[in-house]
């Protein structure tokens, strides 16, 4: 039987996005520890909450963890219901120093993969998505998350921004073939594509 973070990991036929997300981002932890009144430092607690959908419960433990024959610096306690599934566990924590002093910490996504390892990509942000029923953070890729910008790039633009020749045609298809109602369509977003490269007026007087 798998872990708390194994199951379906694989099996979306849709991929969600980022943007449709909760993001646990480390540095808006960080901010919830001091308005709770205290630093990141081993003991502490607090909560961080996004909106009215979720609330969730924080503690840190910075004392040295073994786990997978490595050692991390500690383990971040997290507790929440989400969508009526409670959920209680921990992510592993590592830090380095950077130049400017101090110390970085990140936190490790802990889903167990289908061969029974666990996946410990360190990352400044943890997701959750929205939708699909899912109840843990764990990273980009766990998660199988795309970017909206990614999903709405359309290669037939790409195309057009290539072939002016063929964006004019299309430009001109008015009104548009039956066969091709989303001519005009592509051609607009072409239009706006090149127009971030040169005025679309002197682009049009070339063609």
């Amino acid at each position: 039987m798998g872990g708390i973070f194994s199951g379906r990991w694989q099996n979306h036929r849709r991929r969600r996005t980022v943007e449709g997300s909760l993001a646990l981002d480390f540095d808006k932890l960080l901010r919830a520890f001091r308005k709770a009144g205290s630093e990141f430092e081993d003991g502490a607690e607090a909560t961080i909450n996004f909106g009215d959908v979720l609330s969730v419960s924080l503690r840190a433990s910075l004392s040295p963890v073994e786990h997978g024959g490595a050692i991390f610096d500690g383990l971040l306690s997290l507790s929440y219901a989400f969508e009526g599934r409670e959920a209680s566990y921990g992510l592993l924590l590592s830090s380095r120093t950077p130049n400017y002093g101090g110390r970085r910490y990140f936190v490790h996504c802990m889903v167990q993969r289908p061969d029974g390892t666990t996946c410990l990509r360190r990352a400044s942000k943890l997701y959750l998505p929205r939708s699909g029923g899912e109840t843990f953070f764990a990273c980009r890729e766990c998660h199988r998350l795309s970017y909206k910008s990614v999903q709405e790039h359309d290669k037939r633009v790409d195309e057009l921004v290539r072939n002016l020749r063929k964006l004019e045609y299309y430009a001109s298809s008015f009104p548009p073939p039956s066969k091709y109602p989303t001519k005009l369509f592509l051609a607009f977003k072409a239009l706006k594509k090149l127009e971030e490269k040169e005025p679309a007026l002197d682009l049009l007087d070339r063609m």
